[in-house]
């Protein structure tokens, strides 16, 4: 990696230094009306632009805020058969832009706090489920972050300034760290369309980055010498290497 890319990365990491993207890529607008994430928005921008590639025209994006429905509320206060309600009023927007707009990316909803997670769950099975019928992406803003996240989303300078007045600097920082970490959510349901996918990939005998050839020195326990993380990264560099090849890249194992 370069020095600057590094310097980039640790911009992004820091609020106060995280300034315009080098160049518009995309053209990112949130349903329904009303609702507005132009803190979100920016920080994907910043990803497009650096790691995509730049086209003619910015890429529309059409991103459904499903927290900002108004059934949303009732999953919330965990009302009897919300799920229902929320996905119906989803069917109904989704019908109204699927003609319109490409990509279409779809939230689920952040978890507000321990009295209504099962609600949020159950609600979530209905919306991926919708989503998905659609020929929508879904983007897992359950898995990132909950609804304080995706609140700071919409003015995070303001949420920071007044979290700074209190001294909750501590505060300032996780709720950027998870808005980083929802952007990244997003670039990865955007990158297919921005970035080219890989034709050919190169690996060693084993299939493996790590543990790799150091079983083929025909040491000890070698598989388990890097212990549960090692293992971890083998199995997913092979889920990885089998996914890209069912969607054709050309896979070649050298020595």
């Amino acid at each position: 990696m370069t020095v600057g890319y590094m310097r980039w990365l640790a911009d992004l990491e820091r609020p106060d230094l995280a300034g315009e993207p080098e160049s518009e890529v995309l053209d990112v607008s949130f349903v329904p009306d009303g609702a507005r994430l132009p803190g979100l928005a920016l920080l994907v921008q910043r990803l497009a632009a650096r790691l995509g590639n730049v086209q003619e025209h910015p890429l529309r994006v059409t991103v459904v805020v499903t927290a900002a429905l108004e059934a949303a509320s009732a999953v919330y206060a965990n009302a009897s058969q919300a799920e229902i309600t929320l996905t119906a009023e989803l069917r109904e927007l989704l019908a109204a832009l699927g003609c319109q707009s490409r990509p279409l990316l779809v939230q689920t909803l952040p978890y507000a706090g321990p009295e209504s997670a099962q609600a949020v769950e159950a609600a979530n099975a209905a919306v991926t489920e919708t989503t998905t019928a659609a020929g929508a992406v879904v983007i897992p803003v359950h898995q990132a972050a909950d609804l304080d996240v995706l609140t700071a989303g919409e003015d995070f300078p303001a949420v920071a300034a007044t979290l700074e007045v209190l001294g909750r600097r501590d505060r300032v920082g996780y709720l950027w760290n998870r808005l980083l970490d929802l952007a990244w959510a997003h670039w990865q349901a955007l990158a297919p369309h921005l970035t080219p996918g890989p034709k050919v990939l190169l690996t060693d005998l084993d299939g493996v980055l790590w543990p790799g050839t150091v079983a083929e020195d025909g040491l000890p326990a070698a598989f388990t010498a890097g212990g549960v993380v090692g293992q971890l990264s083998h199995r997913v560099w092979r889920q990885h290497l089998a996914a890209r090849q069912q969607r054709g890249a050309l896979l070649r194992r050298v020595s």
